[in-house]
């Protein structure tokens, strides 16, 4: 399993519950997938640290080392 950093560089909203999030590969190397294919996230709050799968939507024409996610919230839903 390949690990690496990435920061948000954009949130968009799309509705009253959900978000479009663009991150960039700190590393600024390519991002490599299948559609379908899902990533780890790992996160940590106040509970402690905890993780998250999440299948990227990138389309055609986005930078190679960018990941775009959306994600809806869920009451009471860590990372969401």
């Amino acid at each position: 399993m390949n690990s690496f950093e990435v920061k948000l560089t954009r949130i968009r909203r799309l509705s009253a519950s959900t978000l479009d999030f663009r991150f960039e590969r700190e590393d600024a190397a390519a991002m490599s997938f299948e559609p379908g294919q899902f990533f780890r996230f790992t996160f940590t709050d106040d509970q402690g640290r905890f993780e998250r799968s999440y299948s990227l939507c990138n389309h055609e024409g986005g930078a190679p080392s960018q990941l775009d996610l959306v994600i809806s919230r869920v009451v009471d839903g860590r990372a969401s």
